[in-house]
């Protein structure tokens, strides 16, 4: 995906400092995990690159979220200012403004969701933290972004893909761990028969099978 994210991650802790944001969407609340990176006194640099380590799939709650959040990131701390007004003018924070705006619209539907997916991939992914995926396991991931919204693959055609015929079950588990959901769309991917199978989200078979429908019928 890119050096990006790796290079920031082989700081120590000390050096960087993650954030969370909970998005309030139609379909729940939905998280964002990033990292920013600190100068020598410790002062986050706002200006450096935002990495994004997770994103959570619409949780039916609030307190649902933070507590997912609160046990996979323990220490970073929640924002709660509204970056798209207040840090128009800062990359990193602009960034992660248009994602939140990208899954309130993704859970919205309609218009408003139809043709984001190329453009927001396109400004974050050389910011994702993947340092601790496989090469196998990005290269699932980067052809899982090229399903059009409401088409969907199976894990053998993808496999079959990323020149691993066979290897239908690896290609699952990796999509199973998918740290950034709805931005890599593995609810578009089916099992061999087409059946809605292995999604770890909220709702599981039955949300993954309306979010499938959902884009197809507005046309994403």
């Amino acid at each position: 995906m890119t050096n990006v994210a790796r290079s920031i991650q082989k700081r120590s802790d000390p050096a960087c400092e993650s954030r969370w944001w909970a998005v309030a969407t139609a379909w729940g609340y939905c998280g964002m995990v990033w990292r920013v990176a600190k100068d020598d006194a410790g002062t986050a640099v706002e200006t450096g690159p935002t990495v994004l380590l997770k994103i959570v799939a619409a949780q039916r709650s609030l307190s649902a979220l933070c507590r997912q959040i609160r046990r996979e990131f323990p220490q970073a701390q929640r924002q709660r200012d509204d970056l798209g007004r207040k840090q128009r003018s800062v990359s990193g924070h602009n960034r992660v403004a248009m994602l939140a705006q990208f899954l309130r619209d993704y859970y919205q539907g309609g218009r408003r969701r139809r043709h984001f997916d190329v453009a927001i991939w396109a400004d974050w992914r050389p910011y994702l933290e993947v340092g601790g995926l496989s090469d196998f396991a990005q290269s699932v991931l980067r052809l899982t972004t090229q399903i059009p919204p409401g088409r969907t693959r199976t894990y053998g055609e993808l496999a079959a893909g990323v020149a691993r015929a066979g290897a239908a079950r690896a290609v699952g588990r990796v999509l199973a761990g998918n740290p950034f959901p709805i931005l890599i769309p593995c609810h578009r991917v089916l099992g061999k028969s087409g059946e809605m199978t292995g999604f770890s989200a909220p709702g599981g078979v039955a949300a993954k099978k309306a979010m499938i429908e959902s884009e197809a019928n507005t046309g994403s």
